[in-house]
């Protein structure tokens, strides 16, 4: 952790959400008094966390939802993402739709693992929904999700850069999210993407760690891979890799032994 102001993003927006213990919440509110980087994390949280909830209307993520079924339905390879899903599905039920905020955590190659960053317009970042049979729900860093959850990766970037989506389940297999069907990192536009294949979780215990490497320069997929199954913690552990690059991470706890509460 960064020795910024000693508070994790998580821990100011739980403050934000009213929802830490009493002694913490008093230490934030003795600090922000004469902390002013403090305060301006906190409002960038709370404005960020607007832009959001007004961003992802239902509409949008109505129509998102649709074409992703339908896109799904029109690919026998990606049949077995959630046919029951597809099948049930009316516009009518997507209108429903419920939205959460989410956490992005960042690492880059020269930092400590899991450095939290503000959240801010303009920064890199990993989102991931899932997709239900009457809601999409935006997914929190960290959270549980249940084998045979069908979900959908998106990415932010401030600019165009050359990059990779992987991820690692807790069995050690990889995932090849982007690009499908090339080796190499290939260019990846400014803004806000959604990758055109959904992914369903399978029974892989504990953790699915996705990961997105960006650099200035194209680099070598297989490479990324071999470099990950080397870590210690595959969970958690920055991959060392022989270029400059940033590490973006969303962590997805399983149900299957990486659910406390389960």
């Amino acid at each position: 952790m960064t020795q910024k102001n000693n508070f994790s993003d998580i821990t100011l927006e739980k403050y934000i959400l009213g929802e830490l213990d009493a002694s913490v919440k008093h230490e934030i509110d003795e600090k922000i008094k004469t902390d002013a980087e403090l305060n301006k994390r906190i409002e960038n949280i709370k404005t960020s966390n607007k832009e959001i909830t007004e961003k992802y209307d239902m509409k949008f993520f109505a129509a998102k939802t649709k074409k992703r079924i339908e896109f799904a339905q029109k690919r026998k390879s990606f049949g077995s993402f959630f046919p029951k899903i597809a099948t049930a599905l009316s516009f009518v039920i997507l209108i429903m739709i419920s939205i959460s905020i989410f956490r992005i955590v960042e690492t880059d190659d020269n930092s400590s693992a899991y450095v939290e960053n503000i959240r801010i317009k303009g920064e890199t970042r990993l989102s991931l929904y899932k997709l239900e049979s009457n809601h999409v729900e935006l997914i929190r860093n960290g959270e549980c999700a249940e084998e045979s959850s069908l979900i959908q990766i998106e990415y932010t970037l401030p600019e165009t850069t050359y990059g990779a989506i992987l991820s690692i389940d807790g069995n050690n297999n990889i995932t090849k999210h982007f690009p499908i069907n090339k080796n190499t990192a290939v260019k990846m536009d400014a803004g806000k993407k959604s990758l055109q294949r959904s992914y369903q979780l399978d029974n892989a215990p504990y953790f699915e760690r996705f990961i997105m490497i960006t650099s200035k320069s194209e680099f070598d997929i297989q490479q990324v891979s071999e470099k990950l199954l080397a870590v210690e913690n595959k969970e958690k552990d920055i991959i060392a890799l022989p270029f400059n690059n940033k590490q973006t991470n969303f962590i997805l706890k399983k149900e299957i032994g990486g659910c406390r509460d389960k």
